[in-house]
């Protein structure tokens, strides 16, 4: 073999070498971005499903307040055509969601964006402050066994609503169905609407954020 032949060779094999290396390097990126990516619809995937149950647990907590109210009509009209009649509340009342679990839950994720994370921060707030004016309006010394069920209802739904933009932000970059949260969405909605149609002109009957004032709540003359 001469000189040149053999310098050909060798040329031609550290060419080979160099685009076997480029190709190694090129997969290994893609295989990385796609890794990345799957996770980061993973990620997204999973905090759209927390906020999704957190949204179905304030459903849940809705109706087991309406259920409760009418259970007790129910039993103060048995009472008063019966007054020997012993009746026994059925009905477990469930805990108020928490929406701290979405607080814990995206610490472990990598891959969720600072802006949905603020995102998830201020509808936190939003929440807990609702929460607190929500909690005032039960107190109040007027307020009967309807008016509670009312304020519950209120604030419980107003909480689901300061959820809903964050989960479909979640959604869409997790690329789930939205059919179901857009199916809650109208019933809080609605639910809200009621509300506000039943109360009139009088925003004591509604929790501060619904109101078209910010006058603190009073007792009905």
């Amino acid at each position: 073999m001469d000189e040149n032949t053999q310098n050909g060779l060798t040329t031609s094999l550290s060419v080979a070498t160099t685009v076997i290396a480029f190709a190694g390097l090129a997969w290994n990126m893609l295989t990385s971005t796609t890794e990345a990516r799957n996770k980061k619809s993973a990620e997204y995937d999973k905090l759209y499903s927390e906020l999704v149950d957190y949204i179905k647990k304030q459903r849940d907590y809705i109706e087991c307040s309406q259920n409760r109210l009418d259970f007790i009509r129910y039993a103060y009209s048995q009472k008063y055509n019966n007054e020997k009649l012993k009746i026994i509340y059925p009905l477990g009342m469930k805990e108020e969601p928490s929406f701290s679990r979405l607080l814990e839950a995206i610490k472990g994720m990598e891959h969720i964006s600072k802006k949905t994370r603020q995102s998830i921060k201020e509808a936190s707030r939003k929440i807990d402050e609702i929460k607190k004016s929500t909690a005032i309006c039960v107190k109040e010394e007027w307020v009967e066994e309807e008016q509670h069920t009312n304020f519950t209802t209120q604030g419980a739904a107003s909480c689901a609503m300061a959820a809903f933009d964050v989960a479909q932000s979640a959604r869409k970059k997790s690329g789930s169905d939205g059919r179901d949260l857009d199916h809650h969405r109208e019933y809080f909605e609605n639910l809200i609407k009621e509300q506000i149609r039943e109360a009139g002109e009088h925003d004591y009957l509604l929790i501060p954020i619904l109101r078209t004032t910010n006058r603190s709540p009073t007792s009905p003359q």
